[in-house]
Parts: structure tokens; sequence; C-alpha cells
């Protein structure tokens, strides 16, 4: 039988992290749920670190998704985390499978392989859970896609209801993210937030 050390050996994960799971937030592993729509197999999978549908952050990421996620209760919606931590070897075999599926343009406009963010255990891809339904809310239309619907600002000059109700639901978890020391990442998917450094919040609550 495998000790505890051997089997986190063997997942790739740190030891500083967390299951976000346990922690109480709702959340799932965006790849683990990908695996037919990618042709990713488990045993890949546990290779690059992920032995299951459950995602994982450093500690410090955990108080300010919480208090996140109260905010968003009074306007009638629930956090879930879809994404934290990716070992490196998660982003390259993510990147291989992304661009056999979508192409090395299409993967390579949302994949950061070059600062690997999410290998930081500080970065999540979250979205919103509509409270009375219990199911995620939509915050862009996938047609939208090929003309860059998964980028801030989007839907801001649009003047159907439909879109300016996807704005309304980004403003919302954008707003939301930005106030508990989150900030948005360089490529600036409404999805996608990394936890400042500590001196860098410090500095910003002095200047608020």
């Amino acid at each position: 039988m495998m000790s505890a050390v051997e089997r986190q050996k063997k997942s790739r994960r740190p030891t500083s992290l967390v299951s976000v799971r346990k922690a109480g937030l709702r959340q799932i592993n965006y790849y683990w749920t990908k695996q037919e729509e990618l042709s990713i197999t488990a045993e890949e999978l546990s290779a690059a670190g992920v032995d299951g549908n459950d995602t994982y952050l450093r500690l410090e990421v955990i108080e300010p998704l919480k208090t996140a996620n109260k905010k968003l209760k009074k306007h009638g919606f629930e956090l879930i985390v879809k994404d934290g931590y990716r070992s490196p070897e998660l982003y390259h075999l993510a990147h291989r499978k992304r661009t056999a599926r979508w192409g090395k343009e299409a993967t390579e406009r949302l994949l950061n392989m070059e600062r690997m963010p999410h290998a930081s255990g500080l970065v999540v891809d979250v979205n919103l859970v509509d409270l009375q339904t219990g199911k995620e809310v939509k915050m862009r239309d996938p047609k939208d896609d090929d003309q860059g619907a998964q980028f801030i600002g989007f839907y801001k000059d649009r003047t159907d209801v439909r879109s300016q109700e996807f704005e309304r639901r980004q403003d919302l978890l954008i707003g939301t993210m930005l106030s508990v020391g989150f900030e948005l990442g360089v490529k600036r998917e409404f999805w996608h937030f990394e936890l400042k450094p500590v001196a860098q919040q410090a500095g910003s609550s002095q200047l608020a």
C-alpha cells in the first residue's frame, strides 16, 4: 500500500494545496468533466495530477472565495469554482488535446502556455449558479466565441435584452471577485481570476 507521501508524489500535486470541495465551496474539475469532449483518458489525467472531479487551491485563496460567495448570494447566485491548480503536465496535456480539437490558434487565445498561471495554485476559473434552480447560468452565447465573447466587454455596447443580461452577470461576477482581492488575468477572460499578492492588496486598501 502506498504511503501518503508516495501518493502525493504520484499525483504531482503540491502539499500546500487544499480541496475546494472540503472547504465547503461548490466546485468541479474542468478537465475531469471534459474527458469525452477532449478525448482525454482518466489515466492521462492521473499522470498529470488529476485523480477525480476535485479542484485544489492554495489555502490563502479559500477565504476570499468564501467572501465572494456570501456577496453573490445576496444577488441570488452562488459561486462555482470550475478550475484551480493545474500542474505543468496538465497544461501540456490540455494544450495537446485542445489543439487537436479546436486548432492551435483557438487554443492559444485562451491557454497561457508561457505563464501557466494556474500552476501557482492562486488562480481560479469561476461561474455563477442560480440559487433557485441550482444550475449554472449562461454568461455568453458560445456562438459568439469566434468573435471574442470569452473576453470582458464583448456585450457592453449591445442593446438587445439577452446581451445586456450577459453583461450584467459578467459585471456582477467581476466586480465581486475584484472586491475581495482578485484581479483579472492577462488574457481578460471574464471567468479567470488571480489572487493579488498580499503586499499589493495592502497597497490597494490604503489607497481606497
